[in-house]
Parts: C-alpha cells; structure tokens; sequence
C-alpha cells in the first residue's frame, strides 16, 4: 500500500436515482487523489438503475443490499467491504453529490493523517446556486433540533457534527466505535455516529480545501414530505433516548408534544390528512422507540 497515500473505499448509495448516481460518480472520476476505489451500494432499486450502474460503472465494486435498508444499513454495507479490502479510510458520499474541486478527498485525507486525532471529516458543502449549504452542525438540546451552519470558512473547524453527505472516517475510528445506526433509518444517524465518535475521545471537522456541491434531499424528493414528517421525529424520540439526561428528556417531551399538537392542527385545517397520519404515527413510534423502517 502507498503509504503516503492510504487507500480510501469511497461509498455511494443509490436509490432508484440512475441519473444523480452517474452524475456523482462521473465527478469523484475527477479527483487527483491516486489511492481509491469505488463501493457501489444500491438499496433494491426497482427502477433497473442497479443493473444500468453496474453495467456502466465496470470499475466499482456494486453491492446489492436484498431490500432498501436506508442510508445507515446502505452505507453500512460498502463501509464493511472496504474494510474487509483494507482501506484506510472510508468517505460516504451523498448520490446527490459533485465535487467543485479535484483536491476534495485529498484534503480530508491530509487533514486526518495530520492530526490523528479527528474521527470525522466533512466538506464545505455548497447550494448548485453558490451558496454555503453546510460548514459544520450542531444538535440543539434539549429540542434536539438539527442546526446547520453556512459560513465560508478559509480554515479547518471543529464542529459538533458532519453530515453524512460527506464523511471520511478513518479505519481505526470505524473498527473502535463501530457501523453507523441503522436504528434511524433515514436522518439524525449522521449526528448521532458523530456523537459516538466525539465520546470515543475524537474530534469532528470541515475542511474547507474539501469543496462539495449538494442538491439536497435529491433521493428523498421521490416522497419527500412524508419521509421527512415521519423520520424527522421518531429520529427525535431515538436521539433522545440516547443523549438526554432526564431532565433534558422532560423538557424534550414538553416542547416535542405541544409542537406535534400544533403540527396536527395546521395539517387538520389544510386538509392533509396523510401527513397527519405520519405526524401521530411517529409520536407514538418514537415515543415506544420503535427503531427502523416505517411500514406502513
């Protein structure tokens, strides 16, 4: 292995999503990077981009989960057979995502080889308009409320959390905290394998050398609204459960059960009853803590 360049397994997810996923990897083609290779995971596409992708993508290694397992059972997948390749580094990156700049993995690599002590490293990730998208997270407690950052940034940070739209993730880091949750299924298990991360004694960063564009939600736009109101809170209830002292959980119940009132109310009064339905059925889930995909 070249050691000035450690081998790095680039994971990308798809789902039911043949043009963003061409248009990714097509990108990452891009990089100067000379040490890396392709993990393909598709999550049972019933469109045939799977079998359009590994026709086209010779060169990437493409696993087929049986079922769609969400982003953490998805990633989780090429994360395991990178490590299985001896890959020194993982980097998850978003099927909705392009590189701006040919230097976006080899800056997060330097950054970490640098400083052994980083457990996570993210992009500086942009709108296609321009616009910062994402320069570091945090989690705003007791509400647990997800808070994006967008500042430009002319050096390295320290933030609470990455997103996983792009997360580079050493071996040893992989191997000493283990997968990422696949209790969340779809949000909040980027926050919370950081988290993870951050109480195994390491630190998360952006590294604004490492440029990103995002076109957000492009996989969940197939249903976006409901996909959000449902996972967005029961990922709430399961966060919390894990991170809240009980103090901060009371609070969290409070505030979480009069906003799920109001939310009730206003998709009473404009006639959406699915998303209604979604709304109470996620309270309950989480507050049950029912992990994993939503059947309905």
């Amino acid at each position: 292995m070249n050691t000035s360049h450690p081998k790095v397994g680039i994971v990308v997810l798809n789902w039911n999503a043949y043009e963003l996923t061409v248009e990714c990897l097509e990108s990452l083609y891009n990089l100067d990077y000379p040490s890396y290779e392709f993990y393909l995971v598709d999550n049972a596409s019933t469109d045939g981009s799977y079998e359009r992708l590994a026709e086209k993508f010779k060169n990437c290694e493409v696993i087929l989960n049986p079922s769609n397992l969400g982003y953490a059972g998805g990633v989780n997948a090429g994360i395991k057979k990178a490590l299985e390749n001896k890959c020194s580094y993982i980097w998850l990156v978003n099927n909705d995502a392009k590189i701006l700049n040919p230097l976006a993995l080899s800056a997060l690599v330097t950054a970490c080889e640098k400083d052994k002590t980083i457990g996570a490293a993210g992009s500086l990730i942009k709108y296609p308009t321009g616009e910062i998208q994402f320069s570091g997270g945090k989690i705003q407690l007791p509400l647990v409320k997800g808070i994006h950052f967008e500042e430009q940034l002319t050096e390295i940070v320290e933030t609470e959390y990455v997103t996983g739209c792009s997360l580079l993730i050493p071996k040893h880091v992989v191997q000493k905290v283990g997968l990422i949750s696949e209790d969340y299924f779809l949000y909040y298990e980027d926050a919370d394998y950081c988290k993870r991360i951050k109480d195994a004694g390491y630190k998360c960063v952006v590294v604004p050398g490492s440029l990103l564009e995002h076109e957000l939600g492009g996989t969940s736009k197939k249903s976006p609204s409901l996909n959000y109101v449902y996972y967005n809170l029961r990922n709430r209830f399961l966060f919390s459960y894990r991170w809240l002292n009980n103090f901060q959980f009371i609070v969290f119940l409070l505030f979480t059960t009069i906003e799920t009132l109001l939310r009730s109310v206003r998709y009473i009064m404009l006639g959406r009853k699915d998303s209604l339905k979604y709304l109470l059925q996620a309270y309950s889930d989480g507050f049950k803590k029912k992990p994993g995909k939503f059947i309905i």
